[in-house]
């Protein structure tokens, strides 16, 4: 079986390794093949699709083992985990202390699962987990884990990576860097900047892609 634990990986990634999903996603969707190299291999009974999906958005701690358990299976290959951390990165403030995630509660997991569902129908995932902190978390802390099993490593590699970057892009979630006493809310890959002000309801509503809770 493959496995592939990193833990503190920095949640920013190079164009380039965007543009290698996209063109695979793209090849995916043309052919309809999944990209394991095995497309003439007999892929055994598929599970019902959603049956094997672990969402949840918590104020307690999070961990490899609970993502890597719910997805792994002996018929299945390949298992990719990915681990986030909060890093205590050096600001115009100082040195952040802490932050604090606040998720639109109901929506995020709609959205969340939706990302799932995409990661089965184009990578074959027959498995996948998305666990992600609110509250605030000090450097260290797990922030997200998300895994992807697959029967094959290249699908279990893509199906986990598109997994963290679409949650990242879509999933109605910020947070609020903390440095030398002052909180101020990052402006995250979707854009809101109204959180602070009108709560995450009106920063989420003025999205194009929103998902009515």
């Amino acid at each position: 079986m493959a496995r592939f634990w990193h833990e503190d990986i920095r949640m920013r990634h190079r164009a380039g390794s965007h543009r290698t999903i996209d063109r695979m996603v793209h090849s995916v969707q043309r052919s309809g093949h999944h990209p394991d190299g095995c497309d003439d291999a007999d892929p055994g009974p598929r599970t019902p699709p959603g049956r094997h999906r672990l969402i949840e958005l918590r104020n307690s701690p999070i961990g490899v083992d609970e993502a890597y358990a719910h997805v792994s299976a002996p018929e299945l290959g390949g298992v990719t985990v990915f681990v986030g951390s909060v890093r205590p990165d050096r600001i115009a403030r100082g040195v952040v202390e802490f932050l604090d995630y606040e998720a639109y509660a109901g929506v995020a997991e709609l959205v969340i699962d939706k990302i799932a569902a995409e990661a089965e129908e184009l990578f074959g995932a027959e498995r996948t987990a998305v666990l992600h902190r609110v509250g605030r978390l000090s450097p260290g802390d797990l922030a997200v884990v998300t895994a992807a099993a697959c029967g094959h490593r290249d699908a279990a590699f893509l199906a986990c990576r598109y997994l963290i970057d679409e949650v990242k892009k879509r999933a109605p979630i910020w947070k609020r860097e903390w440095a030398a006493g002052h909180g101020e809310w990052v402006l995250c890959a979707h854009g809101e900047t109204g959180l602070h002000e009108e709560g995450p309801e009106h920063a989420y509503a003025h999205r194009e892609d929103a998902v009515a809770p």
